[in-house]
């Protein structure tokens, strides 16, 4: 695989990836919430926080591993154009 092979297949993989970090992290954000609230006695609604806790130990491995997937794609979308043009246009290429 060559570099030019490389930019579209992280771009897509960016892409799908992306809506894995946004859904995690939209679950990450509203448990740490719920956690703050019951931390601080502000939550008013009945929870089992054991319940939250737990998927928001959970899913944070997960995230995680998204999180790390895109940005490794991001650096390489972010490189590979800066990498491809030191090497000049190659000779099977038309400009």
């Amino acid at each position: 695989m060559n570099m030019q092979q490389i930019y579209p297949w992280a771009k897509k993989i960016h892409n799908w990836v992306m809506w894995g970090v946004v859904l995690l992290g939209s679950w990450m954000m509203a448990s740490g919430y719920l956690m703050h609230k019951e931390l601080e006695g502000e939550l008013r609604i009945a929870i089992d926080m054991k319940f939250v806790r737990f998927w928001h130990n959970e899913v944070s491995q997960y995230f995680l591993v998204v999180l790390l997937l895109q940005m490794l794609t991001g650096l390489l979308m972010w490189g590979v154009p800066k990498i491809l043009s030191r090497r000049g246009p190659s000779k099977g290429t038309m400009i």
